[in-house]
């Protein structure tokens, strides 16, 4: 996604980000990215880790609030999470502690956003 070969496509996806941010801020909101982790190689080091640290700095250095989901997932058995052995999407287990792990910090965006209305 961000590598060499795709270099223009990640210009415009980070083109992208920073424009829904400034458009959610000039109507008095606040974006909030949230990384949904692929549901594989959770034994021993994620194999995504780069990716998500990568889309990690950009957007801090961005300025635009992010979380990742890996933490509230990570070290579970993947196949727990999946919606079925051949489809590894979210489960109601894994939507169930993404929701616990991200309503504190959209509480938090929210609340930031209320008090810094731009």
């Amino acid at each position: 996604m961000y590598g060499e070969p795709n270099r223009a496509g990640w210009e415009r996806t980070q083109g992208y980000l920073r424009e829904m941010n400034q458009t959610m801020q000039g109507r008095g909101g606040a974006l909030l990215i949230v990384s949904w982790p692929l549901l594989v190689g959770f034994e021993g080091r994620y194999p995504f880790a780069d990716v998500e640290e990568t889309i990690g700095r950009f957007l801090i250095g961005a300025g635009i609030p992010h979380h990742r989901l890996l933490g509230a997932l990570y070290g579970r058995p993947e196949a727990t999470l999946w919606v079925h052995p051949v489809d590894h999407h979210p489960n109601e287990i894994a939507h169930r502690l993404a929701a616990e792990a991200i309503a504190p910090v959209l509480r938090d965006v929210a609340a930031r956003s209320r008090a810094d209305p731009r």
